[in-house]
C-alpha cells in the first residue's frame, strides 16, 4: 500500500483490522496518515506465552506496535506496572488492511479558531443519542497528518459535548524522514479530550510510574464522523 492513491487514502481513516504475517488480526487504536503512508498504532496487545499461544505470559508484557503501510513493524514489550522495555525491534512483515464497511457520515468539521466549515453539533447529539458509534479525524496547527480514532467515551450534553481517548501514547517523528514514527522514550500515555470547538487538551503520564507530565491545550482541525 506504499505510495496509495488519494481515493485509498481517504478510505484508510476507516480501517478496521490489520492481519500480520496471514496469523494475527489487530484491531488499531489510531490511524495516521502522514504524506502517502499509512500509519496504524495498537497498543491493546499483552504477551502470550511462547510455548502456547493459549496462555498468557507469566511476566506480563504489553506488546505495542506501529503498523505502516509500507510493511515495516516496531514492536514494543513492556512489562506491565514498569517502565522496563523486554524488546524493541522494528522488521518487514506481510500486513494485510481490512475496511470498515459500515456507513460513516461527517456530521461535524470544524477548523483550528473553532469555526463551523460543514455540518453542526446538533447532527453529533442527535445521532449520539440514537446509539451512533463516534470517529474523529483530527490534523493540528501546522501540520499535514491527520490521526483517525474511535473515542472511549463521549460526553453528550447539548453545547457541552466532548470525546475522551485514552487508548493512546506519546510518538514522535524520526529525524530525516517524513514519513515514520516511533514510540517516544520514556514511553507515556497521551490521554486526550476534544471539544466540539477544536480544542484539544492532552494529559500525559510516564508508563510504569504514573507520574504526570503535565496538561497541554491544542487546537485542531477536526472531523466528526458518525456510524447509524
Amino acid at each position: 500500500m506504499k505510495g496509495v492513491s488519494i481515493g485509498v487514502l481517504v478510505k484508510c481513516k476507516y480501517i478496521l483490522q490489520v492481519m500480520l504475517n496471514g496469523s494475527e488480526t489487530i484491531e488499531p487504536d489510531q490511524v495516521t496518515i502522514i504524506n502517502a503512508d499509512v500509519i496504524a498504532v495498537a497498543l491493546n496487545k499483552v504477551a502470550r506465552d511462547a510455548d502456547d499461544v493459549k496462555q498468557f505470559e507469566a511476566d506480563g508484557g504489553r506488546v505495542w506496535r506501529i503498523i505502516s503501510s509500507t510493511g515495516e513493524v516496531t514492536t514494543l514489550e513492556i512489562l506491565v506496572g514498569k517502565d522496563t522495555v523486554r524488546r524493541n525491534v522494528t522488521e518487514q512483515l506481510p500486513v494485510t488492511w481490512f475496511l470498515d464497511t459500515h456507513r460513516w457520515v461527517r456530521a461535524l468539521m470544524v477548523n483550528e479558531s473553532g469555526d463551523v466549515l460543514g455540518g453542526s453539533e446538533r447532527k453529533v447529539y442527535e445521532a449520539v443519542g440514537k446509539g451512533a458509534r463516534v470517529r474523529l479525524g483530527i490534523r493540528f496547527t501546522n501540520s499535514t497528518n491527520s490521526t483517525y480514532f474511535e473515542p472511549d467515551n463521549f460526553r453528550r450534553e447539548e453545547l457541552k459535548m466532548a470525546a475522551m481517548h485514552v487508548r493512546s501514547v506519546g510518538l514522535h517523528a524520526i529525524p530525516g524522514n517524513t514519513t515514520k514514527v516511533e514510540f517516544s522514550w520514556p514511553v507515556y500515555w497521551q490521554l486526550s479530550l476534544t471539544n466540539m470547538a477544536g480544542k484539544v487538551q492532552t494529559s500525559e503520564w510516564t508508563v510504569g510510574k504514573e507520574e504526570s507530565r503535565g496538561l497541554k491545550t491544542s487546537h485542531a482541525h477536526v472531523e466528526w464522523f458518525v456510524n447509524y
